[in-house]
């Protein structure tokens, strides 16, 4: 039988050994190029995730890195209908919003038959701000200026 001393004295042993793990852990990542972030994503996006990892047989963060290197090279392709190119220009904070390569970001995604809250979804994670770069992309923002575009008032 285990004395609560001994259980607490095997419990913390425990602690330090998998906080050591951590840490060789880190130092490895850490050495090969990686940085660790956090993030927060939808249910259905780590649903996603969580299957892509699986089918892939390779841990969340080597996939989501995969899926984000692969996002940053298609950035310079020509946008679908536009003779736009975006190299990166992609606005990333408030107060750079350029309406032609946002118009032609929601045009593209709306190409790809997604929903308003999908490409609203899609907008806010990629950091793209809003005109008035005071709030998160709404459906009804995205309906309307795919409607605007539709009768062509860019």
């Amino acid at each position: 039988m285990v004395t609560q001393r001994e259980a607490k004295k095997i419990l913390l042993d425990l602690r330090s050994k998998n906080r050591q793990r951590q840490r060789e852990w880190k130092a490895k990542m850490e050495a090969q190029g990686y940085k660790r972030i956090s993030v927060m994503i939808s249910g259905d996006a780590h649903r996603l995730l969580n299957e892509e990892s699986k089918r892939l047989d390779l841990p969340k963060g080597n996939v989501l890195s995969d899926m984000i290197e692969q996002q940053l090279s298609n950035i310079n392709q020509n946008v679908s209908g536009n003779s736009i190119l975006l190299n990166k220009q992609t606005p990333k904070k408030a107060g750079t919003y350029d309406r032609e390569i946002v118009w032609a970001k929601i045009s593209e995604l709306h190409a790809q038959e997604l929903s308003y809250q999908q490409i609203a979804d899609r907008l806010n994670a990629d950091g793209i701000p809003t005109a008035t770069g005071k709030g998160p992309w709404l459906k009804g923002t995205v309906g309307n200026i795919v409607k605007k575009l539709k009768e062509g008032n860019q």
